[in-house]
C-alpha cells in the first residue's frame, strides 16, 4: 500500500462505495469501487485489494494552505508555547458566515484544471479581520474538497 490508499483503510474505509476524506498537506478524496473507473476526469485508479479499486481525486489543496498562512504569519507572533494552529482555529470560529465574506482560491501550488492558477483573497473590505480571512482559507479549501467529492460522484 501507498500512504494514500493506507490513509483510506485507516480511516475506517473499506467497503465498497465508502469514501475518505483526507485534509492533509494534499486533499485526498477517495472512494472504493467493484470496476476500474476510466475517465479522463478522475485523478487517479489504484487497486485496493484483489478484487476492489480505489477512484482518488487530489490536489495541493488542503491544509498546504494552513501551513502556508500559519509559517507567515502566525507562527513568529504568538506567545511562547501557544500553538498557532489552534489560535488560527479559534480565530475562524468566532466569525459567523455573512454574505461578504471575502473568499480564497487555494491554489497555492497550482490547480489540477491549471498549474498555473494561484492562490488569492478576493472581495476583501476594510472591516475584515485576520479571523474573516482565515475563515474565508477554511472555506476554499473545503469547496476545493467538494469539488474533488462532486467529480467522484
Amino acid at each position: 500500500l501507498f500512504d494514500v490508499v493506507a490513509s483510506a483503510i485507516g480511516s475506517g474505509v473499506t467497503s465498497t462505495g465508502a469514501a475518505s476524506i483526507i485534509a492533509g498537506t494534499w486533499s485526498i478524496n477517495q472512494v472504493i469501487t467493484e470496476e476500474p473507473i476510466r475517465d479522463p476526469s478522475i485523478f487517479m485508479l489504484s487497486t485496493f485489494d484483489p478484487v476492489r479499486y480505489l477512484a482518488i481525486e487530489s490536489s495541493a489543496t488542503s491544509a498546504a494552505n494552513l501551513e502556508w498562512i500559519v509559517r507567515e504569519f502566525f507562527e513568529h507572533a504568538q506567545p511562547a508555547g501557544a500553538s498557532p494552529f489552534e489560535i488560527c482555529s479559534e480565530l475562524v470560529a468566532s466569525v459567523d458566515p455573512a454574505g461578504d465574506m471575502p473568499i480564497y482560491h487555494p491554489f497555492l501550488y497550482g490547480s489540477q484544471q491549471n498549474g498555473r492558477a494561484r492562490a488569492g483573497f478576493y472581495g476583501i473590505a476594510g472591516w475584515h479581520t485576520r479571523a474573516h480571512l482565515l475563515r474565508a482559507l477554511f472555506e476554499g479549501v473545503v469547496f476545493e474538497h467538494r469539488r474533488h467529492v462532486e467529480t467522484l460522484r
